[in-house]
């Protein structure tokens, strides 16, 4: 049985997960919880790789787990922005806020 990784990303707004899989391109989904998620992301598979199948083509296999890094940004945005003014703020909250002492 071949295995995907799969993203679940979640939603701060509506709730729940918006669920993607990288080497699947156009298979997304979404569940309330994550175990509704997961499942709801192996339905989609699945049917995606039945679409593969009944069209004859070739089933892509995952050759590595994807890598998920985070990396910081700093936007260049017009002074008098919404986003500017925000950034700001949160920029000299973090700059004000005590180091955490690391064990």
């Amino acid at each position: 049985m071949p295995r995907y990784s799969v993203l679940l990303i979640p939603d701060d707004v509506e709730g729940g997960y918006t669920v993607t899989v990288p080497v699947l391109p156009g298979v997304t989904t979404q569940g309330e919880t994550v175990e509704e998620a997961i499942a709801m992301a192996r339905e989609a598979i699945e049917l995606h790789l039945e679409g593969f199948a009944a069209d004859q083509e070739r089933i892509p296999a995952e050759c590595q787990s994807p890598m998920l890094v985070s990396i910081g940004v700093e936007p260049k945005l017009p002074p008098d922005s919404v986003f500017s003014t925000v950034h700001e703020h949160f920029s000299d909250l973090l700059q004000a806020r005590e180091p955490v002492a690391r064990r």
